[in-house]
């Protein structure tokens, strides 16, 4: 869900010993804007045993790939990179699995293989040990690049950051450009394990060559993006970053490599390293130069034109400023403009609409944000992923109770099992905060969501483990009422007897009923 929502190492092939359909998806057959509409990635047909085995005896790794149906950066992916030509037959090198996240299992094979957010591409070696996942924002040769250096005797990422780090092992060329491509925002711990990230990202800039400028852009962005989250800069690491940020904005190469860092994640830095005044002015100047070069790039999707009006309305933003009404209408004419290219074309469209309604409502347009939204629901496109954005939407303008009605409606026709659990926390949560004194509803909504999952073959993996959370923090501070609180009580007992329905050791069934009581995301 947008604002409610939107937002590795060896894996023994013993786990993967079972039964289970991998989920087929043609990636061009319904889409209208290839020639190549007869061609299309041959996903794996057959269970996670079997591909494994496929991968040894024909000596290919495996290119997992974890979506779901509604999400829109799927969509992006199955619109741009999974219908290229080029990275079609690439994948014949591999072993290629689709992985859907509402299929029977697939949540206890995606905590098994370390995955959380949709999308998620992963390269596994024949024996199941990954060597890299591959991050979103990229572009079609790059994408390319990072299967040519998995197909490669290349060693896995985590085992290089390990070498690096602690035996000072100098990587080549082919390493560094694998580091580089590396989704570090997914690595989970798998690479990144016990090491300060800043460190690492500052050591792997420092060992790559000055000719590499993209993948040294790239560290340095990952450092950038990592001193933001930090609580406290000093003055030294301010100093710096301002050196490294102003070093991809000069960059065109740089900045192209960093795309979604520069729309997403530049106000973030700027807040943390410098302060309102001379400095950041600047540098949101060298932004505006680098932004109308960027906008000349003939080879951008309408998806990245619309992500750099984000980054646009963010800055617009900074320092309690608006954005003016000229970029307003630009910002509505280029997501209409989009949305008109992708009409006949259902993964773009999924896609543009997605970043399109969120650039409207963070611009100021909330009513074309709405209007656009149920546009989408009038065509049954996605209809009900978009019910959680209007939810969000008409929440934020104060109409509660059109809010629920929307959380409602998205429950009642999501699909998918791990899906509709997914969305039924969403309607929890919306119950407990905007409809609390209704405790009779609160109690049969999560009652009926913890049966749905109490259905389920294996169903305290993966995402799920964070819905149960979802809930559990949501009606605890609903419980802060006293009258509610026997009504929590009785829903942690629900919950317990799942956990003990599902698992036979005692340590496995209190691990599963603690998830209702913790805190964390």
């Amino acid at each position: 869900m947008n604002k409610i929502g939107m937002i590795f190492g060896a894996l023994a092939v013993a786990v993967l010993v079972t039964a289970y359909s991998l989920k087929q998806v043609d990636t061009s057959s319904t889409d209208h804007n290839t020639t190549e509409s007869d061609r299309h990635i041959a996903w794996f047909d057959g269970t996670m045993e079997q591909a494994f085995q496929t991968a040894k005896e024909t000596d290919r790794p495996v290119f997992l790939y974890w979506g779901a149906e509604w999400c829109p950066p799927c969509n992006q992916l199955k619109a741009t990179i999974f219908k290229s030509g080029a990275f079609i037959e690439k994948t014949k090198l591999f072993v290629p699995v689709y992985l859907d996240g509402d299929t029977d299992r697939a949540q206890k094979f995606g905590e098994e293989f370390g995955v959380r957010g949709y999308p998620t591409t992963i390269i596994l070696n024949p024996d199941g040990v990954e060597v890299t996942r591959i991050p979103g924002g990229i572009n079609l040769e790059r994408y390319v690049d990072v299967l040519d250096l998995s197909l490669a005797d290349i060693k896995p990422v985590s085992e290089l950051v390990a070498k690096i780090i602690d035996d000072n092992y100098q990587p080549s060329a082919d390493d560094i450009r694998l580091l580089a491509y590396y989704s570090w925002g997914q690595d989970v711990g798998k690479a990144l394990s016990d090491y300060d990230p800043l460190m690492v990202f500052r050591r792997l800039s420092e060992i790559t060559g000055h000719e590499m400028v993209e993948e040294r852009a790239r560290f340095d962005a990952e450092y950038l993006f990592d001193l933001s989250q930090e609580e406290e800069v000093t003055g030294e690491q301010a100093v710096f970053a301002v050196g490294l940020l102003k070093k991809i904005l000069k960059d065109g190469s740089a900045s192209k490599a960093n795309m979604p860092f520069l729309a997403y994640d530049l106000v973030d830095v700027l807040e943390k390293i410098t302060e309102a005044g001379d400095e950041r002015a600047s540098i949101m100047a060298m932004w505006d130069v680098r932004l109308a070069a960027l906008r000349q790039l003939g080879s951008l999707s309408s998806v990245e034109q619309l992500r750099l009006d984000y980054g646009e309305v963010l800055v617009a933003k900074m320092d309690e400023q608006t954005p003016s009404d000229d970029l307003k209408n630009r910002v509505r004419e280029n997501v209409m403009k989009a949305r008109i290219a992708a009409k006949s074309k259902p993964y773009e469209r999924i896609a543009v609409t997605n970043i399109g309604y969120g650039l409207l409502s963070e611009s100021g347009q909330n009513a074309l944000a709405e209007e656009i939204l149920k546009e989408e629901l009038a065509d049954e496109n996605n209809a009900y992923y978009w019910m959680l954005s209007l939810a969000d939407l008409t929440e934020e303008s104060e109409r509660e109770d059109e809010a629920l009605e929307w959380l409602r409606q998205a429950y009642e026709q999501a699909e998918g099992q791990a899906t509709r659990i997914q969305w039924g926390s969403y309607y929890v949560d919306g119950l407990a905060r905007m409809d609390g004194d209704n405790i009779e509803l609160v109690a049969n909504v999560t009652m009926r969501v913890l049966n749905e999952l109490d259905a389920q073959d294996e169903p305290v993996y993966g995402r799920n483990k964070s819905v149960v959370k979802r809930i559990g923090r949501a009606l605890r501070k609903w419980a802060e009422v006293d009258n509610r609180k026997v009504v929590l009580t009785s829903l942690e007992e629900r919950f317990a007897e799942l956990c003990t329905s599902h698992f036979e050791m005692t340590e496995e069934r209190a691990a599963c009923a603690s998830l209702f009581h913790e805190t964390d995301a």
